[in-house]
């Protein structure tokens, strides 16, 4: 090692190298490193030297430019004897796990103070991208069974701490020793039955009101009070974005997004506390804590739970394809979202269908022009004989007998038998409704031509502006209608439409 002496020492014991490389600045950890490449080993309070900071927070090349120097220093453990690989795998950080194996493969094998291996980190903080790049490491099948000091398998980690996704991927590695127990005398399955019991968190001392199928309403109320008062109500409310490439965040925003994160599984946590074994499933499905309260918003009430369920069968050698499993999973949790997109667009169909059918019904007794006062013609329409007023009152009954078809096909489309029956409905309702509203904005325009028709040059001018104004709001609102409802719920009627418009 170096002379810690020889460096001014930044905040806990950080050379400027550690400084650089904390703030993913590539040139000036360049000039630091061809004018004092010593300080490669230099290691700050908690004896990190700065390839665990690049492992832990920059990009990839950062990385690999200190293994250029010295790639032994891969294998360099700090106070707690994680490695730089053991930073990299809790992160779910892929690129920087490649470079320190391409360039030093010993050093992913190396144990922390906990006797983990990096797969352990991995399973035990989500981090399912790194778990899935290892099990693809013919060569580093013996991590995939490995006990840590308390017996625990990465089976064991993930399940404890209900990382559904680091499970499937888990499962689906044919080395994986589905049987292995811990020094408690647990298999992975023993735990995912009894995890409410088995969970440590710094929540546990609370008593978590949980979720039935009669109380959703005050349950909700209460579990937004105790999440806004852990400060995780705000990551429910407002989500947050990872970007693709975080290498070009500032440390600043690198920051937020760690603490969005923590935010994020603290919520999930406490969700998964509150809700019993047959809601667990769908909310194993989501990927934040965000996704996890709209679909309890929604539909509350599933089937057994969702890790239970794969481990069970993987165990009991039912299904030898875990695949399959998955595949059945993902279709139930496909379903759930697209009836979700059901209810929503049946919502909103209803509603255009009944501001239609109110405005045609209120333009039809306002009539433009106006009525006869004298005999013989007392109460007649006085433009009768315009044509731009004939075209109105076509159109806009035309209008209005759409919608209000529309509106009784909408009705009775929930009391279907079967989800195609409600799909084809819902498509034909849409199609009615862009009818109704073209007719309706033909109404409209003949309307003013007819009592405008005295003053051609204006006439024509609003007749224009309305067209245009019509057929760009028509033309986006179909498009967008017909492109939805083919792709997400494959409407039979709307997709010969969409394909056409797809090929202009």
């Amino acid at each position: 090692m170096g002379d810690k002496g020889s460096v001014e020492g930044g905040p806990n014991d950080q050379t400027p190298l550690h400084r650089a490389i904390l703030w993913d600045d590539l040139d000036t950890t360049t000039v630091i490193l061809g004018d004092r490449p010593e300080l490669i080993y230099e290691t700050d309070s908690y004896g990190r030297i700065p390839l665990h900071y690049a492992a832990a927070y920059c990009a990839p090349e950062v990385a690999d430019r200190l293994l250029e120097l010295d790639a032994s220093t891969a294998q360099i453990q700090d106070d707690y004897l994680s490695t730089p690989a053991h930073l990299a795998a809790e992160g779910d950080r892929v690129g920087v796990l490649t470079k320190l194996f391409n360039r030093c493969p010993n050093s992913i094998d190396l144990l922390n103070k906990h006797q983990q291996n990096i797969l352990h980190v991995a399973a035990q903080n989500g981090s399912v991208d790194v778990v899935k790049y290892i099990t693809s490491l013919r060569e580093k099948d013996d991590l995939i069974n490995q006990p840590d000091k308390d017996g625990n398998t990465p089976l064991h980690l993930a399940v404890m701490n209900i990382h559904s996704r680091v499970v499937c991927a888990l499962v689906l590695t044919r080395k994986l020793d589905i049987r292995a127990i811990n020094k408690r005398q647990k298999t992975a399955l023993h735990i995912a039955q009894g995890y409410k019991g088995m969970m440590t968190t710094t929540t546990s001392h609370f008593d978590v009101f949980q979720l039935n199928e009669n109380n959703f309403e005050n349950w909700r109320i209460k579990m937004k009070t105790l999440l806004d008062s852990k400060d995780a109500w705000e990551v429910i409310e407002k989500g947050y974005t990872v970007p693709e490439d975080e290498s070009n965040l500032s440390v600043t925003q690198r920051e937020y997004l760690s603490d969005a994160r923590k935010k994020d599984k603290k919520a999930l946590t406490l969700i998964y506390q509150a809700i019993d074994e047959k809601t667990f499933e769908m909310i194993s499905c989501a990927s934040t804590a965000k996704e996890a309260w709209e679909l309890l918003e929604h539909s509350y009430t599933t089937v057994d739970k969702f890790i239970i369920d794969i481990l069970k069968e993987v165990y009991a050698n039912k299904n030898r394809n875990p695949e399959d499993i998955l595949d059945r999973k993902k279709k139930a949790f496909k379903d759930i979202k697209d009836s979700q997109t059901r209810k929503e667009l049946t919502g909103a169909l209803m509603l255009m269908a009944t501001l239609i059918a109110t405005v045609t019904f209120a333009a039809a007794f306002t009539i433009p022009g106006g009525f006869n006062d004298e005999n013989p013609h007392k109460g007649m329409v006085v433009l009768g004989r315009n044509a731009a007023f004939r075209t109105f009152i076509i159109t806009n009954t035309t209008a209005m007998t759409l919608s209000m078809i529309a509106a009784v096909i909408l009705i009775t489309t929930p009391f279907q038998p079967d989800t195609k029956s409600r799909d084809d409905l819902l498509g034909g309702s849409a199609l009615l409704l862009a009818d109704a509203l073209l007719a309706m904005g033909v109404a409209f325009v003949t309307a003013l031509y007819a009592v405008l028709s005295e003053q051609l040059p204006l006439a024509i001018f609003v007749c224009c502006i309305g067209s245009i104004s019509m057929a760009v709001a028509y033309f986006y609102y179909f498009y967008i209608l017909a492109f939805v409802a083919a792709k997400e719920l494959k409407f039979k009627l709307l997709t010969p439409m969409v394909a056409y418009l797809n090929k202009r």
